[in-house]
């Protein structure tokens, strides 16, 4: 059911019209609602509406739609509880608080992940799933790595939203001019992708290191020899927990979270066990801060799967220059 987008008879008469914003949405769609029995969507009206999705400064979600002839057809608050969820590549649905379960076929699919970021409520962590998410934010190049210290960016204000902060150029880490740029950042299980620069990044989730920052709806994320820096409209961790609990559940091989904290308490008990053997060891500061580099990124997630606070911590500044 709903592999594709349903059949529209009514398609060749509305353009496809997009308007995005960074707290608004606007799309032409169709509007559904389930019957009493469910067993069968019906259509609200059998022509397309313009759906409007959007988000105020307390981060409360309201859907309108219009119909063709100016009436408000539908006009719904959703509440920190309610999530959209997606049944195939162009239909969304969610449960209002009057019991209804009401769905949007979009155009395209490109709408359907829009509607869902646009919708996604970012105070409720999701439940991690083996798919792909989408999110819209801003990335900055922050700092590069040269092989000895980190080297920041000065920062190049634009209005647009990914930034590259910082680099490593093999013996420290240079800062980058911070130039801004607005993104669809994809996650699946196996990766991150996002255009910055004019190019895709692909970032492998078990080689990478993603941080909250001090502001809520910010974070970072080194990989390689780049660290960039994430702007979303809603709170940061949101996104931050998907991206953890998906690579935890890839590195333990499974799709159970279960399987994965028993996975990752293994490793930790195991990182303990090695630190033990490395204090009796001169000359072995080096090995022991990588290992507990590696065990906090173990701790990392398993507090992210186990829905605890994530442990803080405090960046050195002798790698900066």
């Amino acid at each position: 059911m709903f592999r594709n987008r349903l059949p529209c008879q009514f398609c060749r008469d509305s353009s496809n019209i997009v308007v995005r914003r960074k707290n608004f949405l606007g799309i032409n769609a169709e509007l559904f609602e389930l019957s009493m029995d469910g067993t069968k969507w019906l259509m609200v009206d059998n022509r397309m509406m313009y759906i409007s999705v959007y988000r105020n400064d307390m981060d409360r979600i309201r859907i309108v739609a219009i119909s063709q002839t100016g009436k408000t057809v539908l006009d719904t608050t959703l509440s920190k509880d309610q999530k959209v969820e997606k049944i195939s590549d162009c239909f969304v649905f969610w449960r209002d608080a009057n019991g209804r379960t009401l769905g949007v076929n979009t155009l395209n699919s490109k709408d359907a992940n829009l509607f869902l970021t646009h919708t996604s409520n970012s105070s409720t962590i999701p439940v991690t799933t083996m798919s792909q998410h989408n999110v819209i934010a801003q990335v900055t190049l922050i700092a590069t790595w040269n092989g000895e210290k980190i080297l920041k960016q000065n920062r190049i204000q634009e209005p647009t939203m990914v930034t590259l902060i910082a680099t490593w150029n093999g013996e420290k880490i240079l800062k980058q001019n911070r130039i801004q740029e607005p993104t669809m950042a994809s996650l699946n299980p196996l990766s991150m992708v996002f255009h910055h620069n004019h190019g895709l990044i692909n970032i492998d989730l078990q080689e990478c290191f993603i941080t909250l920052t001090d502001k809520p709806n910010i974070l970072h994320l080194s990989y390689a020899s780049q660290i960039y820096e994430f702007e979303f409209v809603g709170e940061a961790k949101r996104f931050l927990i998907q991206v953890l609990n998906m690579s935890s559940l890839l590195l333990a091989r499974t799709t159970c979270i279960d399987v994965a904290v028993t996975f990752l308490n293994r490793q930790h008990q195991k990182h303990h066990e090695k630190l033990q053997q490395l204090k009796s060891q001169r000359d072995s500061s080096m090995d022991k801060e990588k290992l507990l580099l590696k065990d906090f990124a173990v701790q990392y997630r398993l507090c992210a799967l186990s829905n605890k606070p994530l442990p803080t911590y405090e960046v050195s500044q002798q790698f900066f220059f």
